[in-house]
Parts: C-alpha cells; structure tokens; sequence
C-alpha cells in the first residue's frame, strides 16, 4: 500500500513520502493562486478548485473567509 493509501485510509504514514510531498507543494501553489484572485475572477477560481479538489462535485463550493484587518 502507498503512503497516500494509508493517509487516505486513516492509518499511519510516512508524511515526507515524495509523492505526499509533492501534492502538499501543488496544493499549497494552487491555493496561493486562488487567494490571488479577485472576487470577480469566479471562472478562474473555480478552474483553480476544480483542480485543488478534482473528486468534488458539481455543486460542490468553497466559503472564503477574510481575515485581514481594517
């Protein structure tokens, strides 16, 4: 069983596992890019989430959260 398998499976893995490693650093790009979108930009955010999270459905969503302050 691969490292993902066992993450996905709940049991204990090898987190610096490459291929751990490496969706960790294309998640953590993808979601620089959508917090670098304008709120306008909804085609582009949601190309970028269909490829953060391929499995979600069609009437799936994301809620972003502003936490900067005034």
């Amino acid at each position: 069983m691969t490292e993902k398998g066992k993450m996905l499976a709940g049991k204990l893995y090898d987190p610096s596992d490459k291929e751990l490693s490496d969706l960790r650093i294309k998640a953590h790009k993808l979601s620089k890019m959508f917090n670098d979108t304008f709120e306008d930009e909804k085609e582009k955010r949601a190309e970028i989430i269909r490829e953060l999270v391929p499995d979600m459905g069609e009437n799936g969503g994301f809620t972003t959260l502003n936490t900067a302050s005034p």
